[in-house]
């Protein structure tokens, strides 16, 4: 149960190989199933951390900018905020834009 477990299968799918209820697996490999996922969770953040710190790595690989960015949104509570700002605009105000051809095709259309 533990290695399905660590291996990301589904309660569902675990019962359905082990032939049993899926409430059976839950009540009889509790621990199992649940120490199979928290060690799943802790390889990937482990393996991820090295990975974007460069630590550890035989190869000598540097550190990765897009898994250092995960790891601080994640883990670190960072996000990217968008700031909207409302500006009051003067109604008295004119915009001119370039045509671009835009009233050779307006006449155009009205012929």
């Amino acid at each position: 149960m533990y290695s399905y477990a660590l291996y990301g299968a589904t309660d569902d799918d675990i019962a359905l190989v082990m032939e049993m209820s899926d409430f059976a697996l839950k009540t009889n490999f509790r621990e199992e199933l649940t120490k199979g996922r928290i060690d799943a969770k802790a390889k990937i953040g482990q393996r991820l951390y090295r990975f974007a710190v460069g630590d550890d790595d035989p190869s000598g690989a540097r550190p990765n900018l897009t898994a250092l960015i995960f790891l601080a949104k994640t883990r670190c509570g960072y996000k990217e905020v968008q700031v909207v700002e409302n500006v009051k605009v003067d109604e008295n105000v004119q915009i001119y834009l370039p045509d671009n051809g835009r009233e050779d095709c307006e006449l155009k259309k009205g012929k």
